[in-house]
């Protein structure tokens, strides 16, 4: 048993540092793809609405907004993709993120009772990120109420790692030795090593989550019904701490749809745990960050800035936390009159919306 355990903890370190060396692999393959890809991403992503539809469909398709975020840290790391571009990038991911918890939803639908519930709670965590763009989007392109905090941090940390020994040597140059040899081996075809990163990325933020769950969250449907939602307070605590445990809100959030569902678990506990969730996700950009530029670093707080924000507006009890619960109970008791909504809202959502926005903001220009 001991034997196992210790096995299970140095495959988790191997996991991390799998992890950030993947980071570094991308960052230093991105650099070495030239001026004129950069160039070309650089104008892909100068429509911020173009950005949020990267990072939402992105996510969507891998259903990781850790892997999203992560490689954006690296990109911007690189010099590749830049701060401004990057921030709606952060908050399309988010919102791609929550088609896995609604789709958990839609296999409740042979039960209309259930699926009401199990509907309500996975857009809980859609409308969450939804409004929150909704509101902080335009604010940040225009009032910088992102990236100007984001900024002040970057340069308190950036002049305190050069004052305590041992935290400046958090740096690049500790993977990019190693990112080099990979890089060089293949040449001039600088694409492989960078679709390996994003391989690597992604396996090793799976591995972690799946060894973390089994050294932490053993029984994970028996504790979140017993210890997780004892209170509101202890339920955000619990969707903070486990969240950053196992680097997915996915994941978390998943597990909580039909815990309400079946009526383990209140709708009104279920609420904070869910936007506990969406800060500890925010861990896996800021220990990306840790090796990259001070650009890069100060993404991830963008990251966990959007999400404290968030947290603040939608408070349960609050005007807007009102409106937040009331709009996803409103859609649980619509999919409960016509179960064939609970499809069309996917659709609607995380696919032909963006494309609309998309469309038209096709001719409003932006002064980033």
């Amino acid at each position: 048993m001991k034997e196992r355990l210790w096995t299970n903890i140095v495959l988790l370190g191997f996991s991390v540092w799998l992890f950030l060396f993947a980071v570094s692999l991308l960052s230093f393959s991105a650099k070495g793809l030239g001026t004129g890809f950069a160039e070309q991403l650089f104008e892909a992503t100068s429509n911020p609405f173009i950005s949020l539809f990267i990072g939402l469909l992105s996510s969507a398709i891998i259903q990781s907004s850790s892997t999203v975020t992560s490689m954006t840290v690296a990109l911007v790391g690189a010099g590749t993709l830049s701060f401004s571009s990057a921030i709606p990038i952060i908050m399309g991911a988010n919102i791609g993120t929550c088609l896995t918890s609604t789709l958990v939803a839609l296999a409740h639908i042979t039960s209309r009772s259930q699926f009401r519930r199990a509907f309500a709670t996975g857009t809980t965590h859609d409308l969450f990120n939804l409004l929150g763009t909704a509101v902080l989007f335009p604010l940040e392109i225009y009032f910088g109420i992102l990236s100007t905090p984001a900024k002040w941090i970057g340069g308190l940390i950036d002049l305190g790692t050069k004052r305590i020994p041992g935290l400046s040597d958090i740096s690049p140059g500790r993977f990019e030795k190693i990112s080099e040899f990979v890089t060089y081996l293949f040449g001039n075809f600088t694409w492989i090593p960078l679709i390996l990163a994003v391989i690597l990325i992604f396996l090793s933020i799976r591995w972690m989550a799946i060894l973390i769950r089994v050294l932490f969250v053993k029984d994970s449907q028996r504790q979140f019904e017993e210890n997780f939602f004892g209170n509101k307070r202890k339920a955000f605590g619990w969707g903070v701490f486990s969240t950053a445990m196992v680097q997915s809100s996915s994941l978390t959030t998943s597990l909580t749809v039909p815990l309400v569902a079946t009526g383990k678990v209140a709708y009104g506990k279920a609420v904070p745990f869910i936007i506990g969730a969406n800060i500890g996700t925010t861990l896996t950009a800021l220990i990306a960050s840790l090796q990259q530029s001070i650009e890069a670093r100060e993404i991830a707080f963008v990251h966990l800035i959007f999400n404290l924000i968030c947290a603040l507006l939608f408070v349960p009890g609050t005007p807007l936390g009102k409106l937040h619960s009331f709009l996803s109970l409103k859609l649980g008791d619509m999919v409960y009159r016509e179960r064939l909504l609970g499809f069309v809202y996917v659709i609607v959502v995380f696919f032909l919306l963006p494309f609309l926005l998309i469309f038209l903001s096709g001719g409003m220009e932006f002064n980033r």
